[in-house]
């Protein structure tokens, strides 16, 4: 897809309800992730901003259209590799930015969004769309590690007493391997919370 295919009318006919413009913006890979709510169907609002996605899923249904549509341009290819290769990415990139949503506070994952998208559109117009599938270690160190959401403590109900990190989600406690320099995947292998 480095050259964006020519479009034929099938194309438009699979999403109605997106202008042919947006589409070919995708196509080229000039798509801003701004403009996501141009792909927020039923409920399209008027203009984007942070208070357009108040929540991980509400950024969803935008993002999921956007990935359909840039899968279909991929098809469009007849590529096998191209195509599994957008594919794998938006599924791994949802599910990455699900978990970043669960971990931090929703504004520093939206604009983690913003610019990991930014990122990978670059990387598009140059044919590559591996980027999708891992996570950016360094944006996660610029939006999102001084901005954990509060971790909630389980209570014992025979006693007030709080329980041990042992008994708390593996994805809620804390990797002391990263702060000990032996831990340097973002996200955490053993799937825990890298913070200082």
């Amino acid at each position: 897809m480095h050259q964006p295919p020519t479009l034929n009318k099938s194309v438009y006919d699979d999403f109605p309800l997106v202008e042919a413009g947006i589409i070919l913006d995708i196509a080229r890979h000039d798509f801003r992730p701004l403009d996501l709510y141009k792909l927020d169907y039923p409920a399209k609002p008027a203009s984007s901003s942070s208070r357009s996605y108040p929540t991980f899923t509400s950024l969803l249904s935008p993002l999921t259209v956007y990935f359909n549509i840039l899968s279909t341009l991929a098809a469009a290819t007849g590529k096998p590799n191209i195509i599994r290769t957008v594919a794998d990415g938006a599924f791994c990139y949802i599910s990455h930015l699900s978990d970043l949503s669960q971990r931090y506070e929703w504004g520093a994952v939206l604009q983690y969004h913003m610019d990991f998208h930014l990122d990978r559109r670059r990387e598009m117009a140059n044919g590559s769309y591996a980027g999708w599938k891992s996570a950016d270690g360094q944006l996660i160190n610029t939006h999102l590690v001084h901005r954990l959401l509060p971790i909630t403590r389980y209570s014992n109900t025979s006693t007030s007493r709080n329980r041990s990190t042992k008994s708390l989600p593996r994805s809620a406690q804390t990797c002391f391997n990263f702060n000990k320099g032996s831990c340097t995947s973002f996200p955490c292998p053993a799937g825990r919370i890298h913070r200082r």
